[in-house]
């Protein structure tokens, strides 16, 4: 994982730059790098990564069992709870375990511990742990996104008031923006992830037949890109001849420059080069999204199918 996962710069920058290394990553918020970049600095990392595994897999287990004991229900649906969120191959299979989905159960498991206990009128203070936790979520996951957050602090508001609630969410917010900040003041790229297009043209553009992509290509309706998807292009053939344009800062880092990790050998969709061609993804993504929503919303009903296959 640390060599080949996507979502990680390689380990070679992450040892030798961290911080100029992630603060160059538009790809990905910084959370899943950041402890990464903790774990490699032991020197052990395999080692560090063993001990993390088993204590935040045993802990989960006992949280989601004390949650549920705590939340009202009875200890035989608190083992079934228990079974649900915590026999999944991200838990138990070893081999696959270091990714996001993991860390981000147990950060939830933690958080919602954290609320069940507080009371309605609890110092403000007392949120911080809370408060922490939502934000890290943020940090690790586009997936957690500026919807997310406000839908959470919408359901909490309940609860504590808006108050506490800004209390709790407004960390996170802050954080979103700043990230969001960043990637559009660096690489014009107004998001958490510069993978969002990409990402989406999945269940979009290409739902639409080749055909008929050429023809809206023709049409000018889609870019060329919809002819070629971004994870497809690989900036270091010769043979692809595209010019990469002025993208991104002009100093010299490698999670920008270089086209491929030096570790693992896998490309670095981090180049700038793929910027303008995620872009171009989005733009044909929402079009799409606009001029063809039933292509969308059958491409959306099918993963959910499969989500429960």
């Amino acid at each position: 994982m640390f060599a080949n996962a996507m979502q990680l710069a390689d380990p070679v920058w992450l040892k030798r730059e961290p911080l100029r290394t992630m603060w160059y990553q538009h790809s990905q918020p910084p959370g899943f790098n950041a402890l990464s970049s903790l774990l490699l600095a032991t020197g052990r990392e395999r080692v560090a990564a063993a001990i993390l595994f088993h204590l935040l897999g045993a802990t989960l287990v006992v949280g989601v069992l004390l949650l549920s004991r705590r939340l009202g229900l009875t200890t035989r649906w608190s083992v079934v709870l228990a079974s649900i969120v915590c026999l999944r191959p991200d838990v138990l299979l070893y081999e696959h375990w270091y990714f996001y989905t993991f860390i981000e159960a147990w950060i939830l498991v933690a958080v919602l511990a954290v609320l069940a206990t507080i009371g309605r009128s609890a110092p403000i203070i007392r949120l911080a742990p809370a408060a922490l936790g939502i934000a890290s979520l943020a940090a690790m996951h586009a997936l957690f996104g500026v919807v997310w957050v406000a839908g959470l602090g919408a359901l909490l508001s309940w609860r504590f008031g808006w108050r506490r609630t800004m209390a709790l969410v407004g960390p996170a917010m802050l954080l979103l923006g700043a990230i969001t900040a960043k990637n559009w003041v660096l690489f014009d790229q107004a998001a958490i992830s510069s993978w969002q297009g990409t990402n989406l043209s999945r269940i979009t553009t290409y739902q639409l037949s080749e055909a008929e992509r050429r023809r809206l290509v023709r049409d000018r309706s889609l870019t060329e890109s919809a002819l070629l998807s971004s994870w497809s292009k690989n900036w270091d053939d010769p043979l692809l001849d595209q010019p990469a344009g002025e993208t991104g800062p002009s100093a010299t880092v490698d999670v920008l420059d270089q086209t491929r990790k030096p570790t693992g050998g896998e490309l670095n969709y981090n180049n700038r080069r793929y910027l303008p061609s995620y872009e171009n993804d989005l733009d044909d993504a929402l079009w799409v999204i606009r001029h063809r929503p039933t292509v969308w919303l059958h491409a959306v009903w099918q993963a959910w199918g499969v989500y429960f296959k």
